[in-house]
C-alpha cells in the first residue's frame, strides 16, 4: 500500500515541501498498519501513527535531496537528528524491556 501511495502521490515530491507530505503520508499508512497488526484496532494506535509519521515526515526530503543532503548538512543539524534518533530508540528498547505503552 505504501508502494502504491508514493507511486501515485510522486508529483508531490517536486519540492520540499511537498516531499515532507508525502513522507508524512506513507508513514502514517506504514505505522498505523504496522500498529493495528500488533495491537489491533484502536484509537491510540491511529494518533500513535501520525505523531510518529510527523516526526519521521522529513525521511522524504531525505530521498528528495539525495546526495546533496550528506553533503550540504550542518554539524549542529546532524546532531539533533542523532539526538532524535538516539531518543526513538531508547524508547524502542523501553517499549520491548518494560512495556511502557501496552501494560
Amino acid at each position: 500500500m505504501c508502494g502504491t501511495l508514493a507511486g501515485v502521490l510522486r508529483p508531490l515530491a517536486a519540492g520540499r515541501l511537498g516531499a515532507f507530505s508525502l513522507g508524512v503520508v506513507i508513514g502514517f499508512f506504514a505505522y498505523g498498519t504496522l500498529g493495528v497488526v500488533v495491537y489491533g484496532p484502536v484509537t491510540w494506535v491511529w494518533w500513535g501513527a501520525l505523531v510518529a509519521s510527523v516526526a519521521t515526515g522529513g525521511l522524504g526530503v531525505v530521498a528528495r535531496d539525495g546526495n546533496r543532503f550528506a553533503a550540504g548538512v550542518s554539524q549542529r543539524r546532524m546532531v539533533v537528528y542523532f539526538a532524535v534518533l538516539a531518543v526513538a530508540l531508547l524508547l524502542l528498547w523501553l517499549d520491548t524491556r518494560f512495556h511502557i505503552v501496552n501494560k
